[in-house]
C-alpha cells in the first residue's frame, strides 16, 4: 500500500527548510529519506515517533503518515 505524504513534505519544509536538515536531525541519509517520502521504503515506528517529534508531535500523526496515496483512475 502507498500512502500520500503531501502533509509530512510540507510540514518538514515549513519547520526545517530542507529534507536534508531534516534527514541529519532524524539521523538517517537524504537518500533513505526520499526512499521513504517516495513509497520506496517503510517507516518503521522508532522513525515515525522520533520524526513526529522533531516536527512538534503532529497532533493527528495519521494524516501524516497512514492517508492512502489514491490513484486516478484512466477511463
Amino acid at each position: 500500500m502507498e500512502f500520500n505524504y503531501g502533509l509530512l513534505k510540507q510540514k518538514i519544509k515549513d519547520v526545517f527548510g530542507t529534507y536534508g536538515r531534516f534527514a541529519n536531525a532524524l539521523g538517517v541519509p537524504y537518500q533513505r529519506l526520499s526512499r521513504l517520502l517516495n513509497n520506496k521504503a517503510e517507516w518503521t515506528n522508532e522513525l515515525i515517533f522520533a520524526a513526529a517529534n522533531l516536527l512538534g508531535g503532529l497532533e493527528d500523526i495519521k494524516d501524516y503518515f497512514f492517508t492512502p496515496k489514491v490513484h486516478k483512475c484512466e477511463q
